[in-house]
């Protein structure tokens, strides 16, 4: 079989295009179909917006590296001077405690 007589096994299948003029036999519902999905569409695009305002305002309140880096290291040295001050203290009472009671 030769290219140009090649032929579908479905055409017989394959409607014929649909009729112009709004009034043939494959318009039934056609404008109350075309009503509910621009209805649908119009509440999908509120949605968009919305969410596109919720994301804004996450990203706005989001903390950035540099700040979890900057609250990070102060709170690391924070812990250093608190361990260092109880050591200190520590060893202030230790060595009263062994100079004055014997």
């Amino acid at each position: 079989m030769t290219l140009h007589q090649f032929r579908r096994p479905d055409a017989a299948k394959i409607p014929p295009p649909i009729e112009p003029g709004g009034s043939g036999p494959y318009d039934g519902g056609m404008e109350e179909r075309v009503k509910k999905l621009e209805d649908t569409v119009s509440s999908l695009n509120e949605s968009v917006i919305q969410v596109r305002q919720n994301v804004a305002v996450m990203r706005s309140n989001y903390a950035t590296t540099a700040s979890v880096e900057k609250a990070v290291h102060d709170q690391t040295w924070k812990f250093v001077g608190w361990m260092t001050s109880i050591c200190v203290a520590l060893v202030g009472i230790t060595y009263f405690l062994a100079t004055h009671l014997k």
